[in-house]
């Protein structure tokens, strides 16, 4: 026995524009919203985590506590800026040059935690990044 609709959806299906006057991908339900900015890897100890932005696209690295000078200059010598709306250090990351941005990012990132677990005092060999590895 088929179920029947309420009113509710009765309405939403009559507010949606034909089937057919659509094109493939402008369906709502066909997008899968993914977070922005999006991270990546993330180290506790080091307090530091490292993430990618769309719109504009951009490498991140944010950190818990404002880094030492030194690791500041190192953020600044590959390039990366302040961001003061996402609280993060950002790098635009070129359409042209994606690959090689990307890497830069994560380079930069790997120097940075290395950076702090040695300031603090944490043998870095005993460490793993937590989130997604590359």
């Amino acid at each position: 026995m088929a179920k029947k609709r309420t009113e509710a959806q009765e309405q939403e299906l009559a507010s949606q524009e034909p089937a057919a006057a659509r094109e493939p991908g402008e369906d709502p339900s066909e997008h899968v919203s993914e977070p922005n900015p999006r991270s990546w890897a993330g180290n506790n100890a080091a307090g530091v985590e490292f993430l990618t932005r769309k719109e504009p696209y951009e490498a991140l690295i944010r950190f818990k506590e404002k880094p030492s000078q030194e690791v500041i200059d190192t953020m600044k010598d590959a390039g990366f800026r302040w961001n003061r709306d996402e609280q993060a250090w950002a790098r635009p990351i070129g359409y042209n040059t994606q690959a090689q941005d990307r890497e830069l990012g994560r380079r930069t990132y790997g120097k940075v935690v290395a950076m702090l677990l040695d300031q603090k005092g944490i043998d870095a060999g005993q460490m793993q990044d937590e989130g997604i590895h590359f």
